[in-house]
């Protein structure tokens, strides 16, 4: 998915009205935003083409190698997915039966070792991170999909999961057991290939939802080919910046191309200049029936709020604890509901408790005016937010930002600080057991102990 590929194919809309988020699941369930407030179009892919480690690689030190080198045969003793998963693969970690906990104590084992039959083994496992999502982006993903915003599905993972869940030649479907020993049906054949899709990971469950609805509504795009594409002129640079020119099958630097004779000849028909690479007319007519079928995210318009604060300029530090917002919202329902939110306990979330909450309604198109007064007393740093609810208390958008109050009682706003802190057990810390000290966060003003884990 690029931004020129999503351009070229949804009607009415330019190259740079496009803000492309790319990211795995690793970094999504980092991500901060809600989902249903932030985005307009998601596209879910299993594109595994830039791992690093075939199948073979991945299983190659394990164990279980005397079964054979086949990723298939082996699959049979330790199933293991690559594309979504919940756990990750197993690692091997040799010579574990000498690990100590300490050098003084004989025959304490820092890790469990197998046993098979009466033989112990020095060789133990461990599992790698997986991939899967967070149930809080689960949660975000199925709010936005019960919306009816717009989902596609790539092909190359609807693809798994219909083997995964599909039948032999009399109907009959795998159990779950099976499937999570990476069993599917191959056009009636059973075969245990699936080293791709974990079915106990919220991704598979995720792709389960997406399957039931998409006969029911037309908010899901399901077995998009995202690699039915075509090549088109971009001299104009209509689709950004490309710098290569094609000629039949044959791509060119496009500075190489304009030193060939057929560059300027305008009976070259199989030259394309600059191109683009654009998804194919049958693509982009599904794609414009999935975002014309589907419904639309609200706009929230911020036009005033406090000054967002900036480290060390001094003209965005604020003197005031009154707060003042406008705004307006623009979608499809004739009210919303807002509340503004202030980090005022300054623990980096919007609590329902302890931060400053304010909230109303308002009308689609209404110029919204809201003041928020802070205790006097308050200073230091203030996150805040906007959001938008609709009447079934979807979130449907939100914006945030930060300001900076200085404490203008004294004269003082700015102090600096130098804290010099000793293990917090002291002297009775020992080098396995001592933990962090205290740290002083410079943002919230508030000292803090690094929780024990």
């Amino acid at each position: 998915m690029t931004k020129a590929k999503i351009a070229y194919a949804i009607e009415g809309v330019s190259y740079g009205d496009i803000a492309l988020t790319q990211v795995s699941t690793e970094a999504l369930i980092g991500m901060t935003e809600d989902i249903s407030a932030t985005y307009d179009l998601i596209y879910i892919g299993g594109d595994i083409s830039a791992l690093d480690r075939d199948l073979k690689d991945i299983y190659d030190s394990s164990i279980f190698s005397y079964i054979g080198p086949s990723a298939e045969q082996l699959a049979s003793a330790i199933p293991t997915f690559i594309m979504y998963y919940h756990t990750g693969t197993l690692k091997e970690m040799g010579g574990t039966g000498s690990y100590k906990m300490d050098r003084s104590t004989i025959g304490s084992e820092l890790m469990v070792t197998p046993v098979i039959g009466s033989t112990k083994y020095k060789t133990t496992y461990v599992v790698e991170n997986g991939n899967d999502l967070t149930k809080t982006k689960y949660d975000e993903l199925i709010s936005y999909i019960n919306l009816g915003r717009p989902v596609m599905v790539g092909e190359e993972l609807t693809s798994v999961y219909e083997m995964i869940n599909g039948t032999d030649t009399d109907g009959n479907a795998l159990t779950d057991a099976q499937k999570s020993q990476g069993y599917w049906y191959n056009n009636g054949k059973l075969e245990r290939k699936n080293y791709y899709l974990d079915p106990s990971s919220r991704m598979y469950d995720l792709v389960q939802v997406l399957y039931n609805r998409k006969s029911k509504s037309n908010n899901v795009l399901w077995g998009f080919d995202a690699t039915d594409t075509v090549k088109v002129d971009n001299t104009a640079k209509t689709y950004g910046d490309t710098l290569y020119t094609a000629k039949g099958d044959t791509i060119y630097l496009d500075t190489a191309a304009q030193q060939e004779s057929w560059y300027n000849d305008a009976t070259a028909t199989d030259v394309v200049k600059e191109y683009a690479t654009v998804f194919s007319m049958e693509n982009n007519t599904a794609i414009n029936n999935l975002i014309k079928q589907s419904s639309q995210r609200a706009r929230l318009t911020v036009i005033t709020s406090p000054v967002e604060y900036q480290q060390g300029i001094e003209s965005t530090y604020l003197k005031t604890t009154n707060l003042s917002y406008s705004f307006v919202v623009n979608g499809t329902e004739s009210n919303y509901q807002y509340s503004i939110c202030i980090d005022v306990n300054k623990n980096t979330q919007f609590d329902d408790e302890g931060d400053s909450n304010t909230s109303g309604s308002l009308a689609a198109g209404e110029d919204k005016t809201v003041n928020v007064a802070l205790d006097p007393e308050f200073f230091g740093s203030a996150y805040w937010r906007i959001q938008i609810t609709d009447a079934n208390k979807n979130v449907v958008a939100e914006k945030t930002g930060i300001c900076k109050i200085v404490n203008n009682t004294d004269g003082m706003s700015e102090i600096n600080v130098l804290q010099v802190q000793t293990m917090s057990e002291g002297q009775n810390a020992t080098s396995w057991t001592a933990t962090d000290t205290l740290y002083f966060d410079i943002q919230s003003q508030t000292a803090h102990k690094i929780f024990e884990v």
